[in-house]
């Protein structure tokens, strides 16, 4: 607002985070979704910080992302359905990356079940990813690989490559913390013939 205080339209792509080709600072980030609450443009802020939650998770800070994504959802009542189910995917893994389990897991369950209704296979291929990370957190790992091996097969089936690979590190993962070197995910083996 303090830039362009009579703006109406806010253009910032690709990924809603790269307007001018270098990542968004943190006051830049700050100001536009700041822009976005006093325009009273909910569903853009709500876009914004399901874009930003990359953002926040690799550069920081999660906490600010965290508090961002669980007010929006306290009050996203209006917003289409599949962009609730992405917040709370969000907000969910956030949670996670901060310790708050038991947090991250009622987030990703209802993000998991929003998207698995509304068929919107790409969140739910990381809601079940973050889902199976927080469980191999909390040292679930039997539960966390069921989740992760749902990842897996949801991101193959929507040509979704993030979880794909990373849910067969993190079922790789498993299996060594079993001491299982021999076996790939669900069981079968990772020797060579």
């Amino acid at each position: 607002r303090r830039m362009a205080p009579r703006a109406r339209l806010a253009c910032v792509a690709p990924s809603h985070q790269y307007p001018l080709g270098v990542a968004l600072s943190l006051q830049r980030r700050l100001m536009l979704l700041d822009w976005a609450r006093e325009a009273q443009a909910i569903e853009f802020e709500c876009r914004l910080a399901s874009a930003l939650h990359w953002f926040w998770r690799s550069r920081g800070p999660v906490g600010e992302g965290r508090r961002w994504t669980e007010e929006l959802l306290a009050g996203a009542g209006e917003v289409a359905p599949a962009l609730r189910a992405a917040l709370m995917m969000a907000a969910g893994d956030l949670a996670m990356a901060q310790g708050e389990f038991a947090r991250a897991a009622e987030l990703l369950e209802a993000s998991m079940a929003l998207a698995r209704e509304l068929g919107e296979w790409s969140t739910l291929a990381h809601a079940l990813g973050w889902r199976g990370a927080t469980a191999v957190y909390e040292g679930q790992f039997d539960h966390g690989e069921e989740f992760v091996l749902q990842a897996v097969g949801v991101a193959r089936g929507a040509n979704a490559p993030f979880w794909h690979a990373l849910g067969l590190t993190i079922l790789a993962a498993i299996a060594r913390s079993r001491g299982d070197h021999a076996s790939g995910p669900g069981g079968g083996s990772l020797r060579a013939p």
